[in-house]
């Protein structure tokens, strides 16, 4: 197995584990799981190690708006897309592999967590 290769199962295995039924619990929020972790498996891991607030919030904006629009048409909320992308991102840090590959502790105090 490559490092890439190594590091995507570490990322699905994050997907797959921070986004359950619990995560997304409410009425109209069916198909919500499967959709966000498809989404949260292509997501590029880089984009969270920027240098600045400026750019980390960008990009977190960015990919909240990317998620909301992947989510059944019932479930495209703002705010269950961000909590979403912030227990991913949580899991992610907390993953030693990926955070040392894309430099997720950088911005840690920028997480919502």
């Amino acid at each position: 197995m490559t490092n890439n290769e190594l590091l995507r199962a570490f990322q699905s295995r994050a997907a797959r584990i921070s986004v359950g039924a619990s995560t997304v619990r409410g009425r109209g929020n069916a198909g919500v799981v499967a959709a966000s972790r498809t989404y949260l498996r292509q997501l590029d891991l880089r984009l969270f190690g920027q240098p600045t607030k400026g750019q980390f919030s960008k990009h977190l904006d960015a990919a909240t708006i990317g998620l909301r629009d992947s989510l059944p048409r019932g479930a495209r909320h703002w705010g269950l897309a961000r909590k979403v992308m912030n227990i991913f991102l949580r899991d992610c840090l907390y993953t030693t592999y990926l955070d040392e590959a894309f430099g997720l502790r950088r911005n840690a105090t920028y997480f919502e967590l």
